[in-house]
Order: structure tokens, then C-alpha cells, then sequence
């Protein structure tokens, strides 16, 4: 039992580190663009993601009796949804450029393709599904309020590109498509 316990925390942690690494591939890569100009809103989404970021590791290898067993397969299944809709997203925007409170890239167009095909913000729901696995695997007040202030944050930076896209040459397209796709789950009626 005691050997079972140690494999399944050391999986959450791989997995775990696996994502957040791949969140911060999105911030170098991803959404990469040197002329931002909404730099407040950046630096608001970073500072509480680096601080759940780094609280994890910390936690994790050094607060002995941080990790709460029984929720932590649920963890592990959350934190790995997460990785996957990061690189199903990741790949689902390869052609195409965004207009997003990360860049301020002209958009190519509506991506419409594989999980644009089911929700409007794939990046914010992988986010959003990591953070709640930090803190379902270590519940405590720091995770709690991070996770709760990030969810909110995400859900503020959808609205506005909400907001920002209509108002654009796609407007009317995107009008059409939020129809038919949730925001971060898919619509089924």
C-alpha cells in the first residue's frame, strides 16, 4: 500500500510538472509576441501562475503531508485532461494566429478545426483544469485563493476577446460560431 501511494504521487508529479511545463511552452511559444500591448493583464495572469507554478514543486517535495490521498486520482485524471487538451489545442492552431489577451496578432481567420470544433477557449479550459488539479491534489488557503483568482482571470480574458473579436472584421462569423461551441465546455443543446 505504502509503495502504491508513493508511485501514484510520483506519477501526479510527473504529469503534473508535464503540464505546467507545456503551459509555459504557450507563454514562450504559443502566444509568443514581443510587442505586447495589454501588458498589465499579462503581468496579472503571471504573477499568480508563477506563484502556483512554483508553490507546487515546494509543496509537493517539501511540505511533508501536503498531498491529499484520496482526491489524488482525481488529480492525476484532471492534470492529465489537462495535457491533453493543451497539445490537442496546440495543434488545432497551427495554422492559424489569434487575437488573445496573450498577442496581439491579427487573426487568419476562425479556426473551427478539432476542438475549436466543440469550445471557443481550449488554451484557458487546459489552464483552468490544471490549476483545479494543483489544488485538488494539495488543498490548502495559497492554492485555494490562486486557483480561484486564476479561474476568474481566464474567464475576465475570454469575455474580453469575446467583446474584441466581435467588434472585428470576423465579428459576424464569430457571432455565429459562438452558437454553436461553449466557452470552455462543449454545447450540446
Amino acid at each position: 500500500m505504502f509503495f502504491e501511494k508513493n508511485m501514484l504521487s510520483g506519477i501526479y508529479f510527473i504529469v503534473t510538472l508535464c503540464a505546467i511545463l507545456s503551459f509555459l511552452h504557450s507563454s514562450l511559444f504559443v502566444f509568443k509576441n514581443p510587442n505586447h500591448k495589454n501588458k498589465t493583464t499579462k503581468l496579472f495572469l503571471k504573477i499568480p501562475t508563477l506563484l502556483l507554478w512554483f508553490s507546487f514543486p515546494i509543496h509537493f517535495l517539501f511540505v511533508p503531508g501536503s498531498i491529499n490521498l484520496q482526491s489524488l486520482p482525481l488529480a492525476l485524471v484532471f492534470s492529465s485532461m489537462a495535457l491533453m487538451v493543451y497539445w490537442f489545442s496546440v495543434y488545432s492552431k497551427r495554422n492559424y494566429t489569434f487575437s488573445v489577451i496573450h498577442s496581439d496578432l491579427d487573426s487568419s481567420g476562425l479556426c473551427r478545426d478539432n476542438i475549436y470544433s466543440l469550445v471557443a477557449h481550449p488554451f484557458y479550459l487546459a489552464y483552468i483544469i490544471g490549476y483545479v488539479s494543483i489544488f485538488l491534489a494539495m488543498p490548502n488557503l495559497i492554492h485555494f485563493f490562486l486557483t480561484t483568482l486564476l479561474i476568474a482571470v481566464y474567464f475576465r480574458a475570454a469575455y474580453q476577446e469575446k467583446h474584441q473579436i466581435l467588434q472585428s472584421s470576423i465579428g459576424a462569423e464569430y457571432k455565429a460560431y459562438l452558437k454553436t461551441v461553449g466557452m470552455f465546455f462543449p454545447r450540446f443543446f
